[in-house]
């Protein structure tokens, strides 16, 4: 029995997208936006998301997603918004732009489901701070989230966001 054909050769890494894969998609992304085909920049990025992932395929995604949406093309944003969280839930900017579309729908609630991933995301970072003004954007837009109110009033009175 012959080995197989790949024997031997190394593993591409499993976190980083090898170079060729992203100027090829880079390139191809690049070429569908100048002719405005952001419905088909959304479908390649989902694919690329699901196959490749990593924060190069995230940033590309969100990068798509920001020239699809000053295209008024807002529904293919919104699906390269979701590339880009797919290709790195760890990414922050992509929920912010999920969060801001879903404010802009006025559905609050998912708005809000965008923003606690963030907060959660920014305190596993140890960014209190910084998941306190996320707590407090919840907390004006959706006012009757009475863990979150509490959850800031005790940060305000004791200094510590956790019971």
């Amino acid at each position: 029995m012959a080995p197989p054909a790949n024997a031997g050769a190394p593993s591409p890494p499993t976190n980083n997208v090898p170079d060729r894969d992203l100027v090829a998609l880079r390139a191809s992304v690049d070429g569908r936006l100048r002719k405005k085909r952001c419905d088909d920049v959304a479908a390649m990025l989902q694919q690329a998301a699901q196959e490749l992932g990593g924060q190069a395929v995230a940033e590309l995604a969100l990068d798509a997603g920001d020239r699809c949406r000053s295209l008024g093309k807002k529904n293919a944003a919104l699906n390269c918004y979701l590339a880009a969280s797919r290709a790195d839930p760890v990414y922050e900017p992509p929920l912010a732009r999920l969060a801001d579309i879903c404010i802009d729908d006025q559905d609050i609630d998912l708005a809000v489901s965008y923003l606690e991933r963030i907060a959660r995301l920014t305190r596993l970072r140890g960014d209190n701070p910084g998941a306190l003004r996320i707590y407090r954007k919840i907390a004006t837009i959706a006012p009757y989230r009475d863990d979150v109110l509490e959850m800031l009033m005790r940060a305000q009175t004791t200094g510590r966001m956790d019971p």
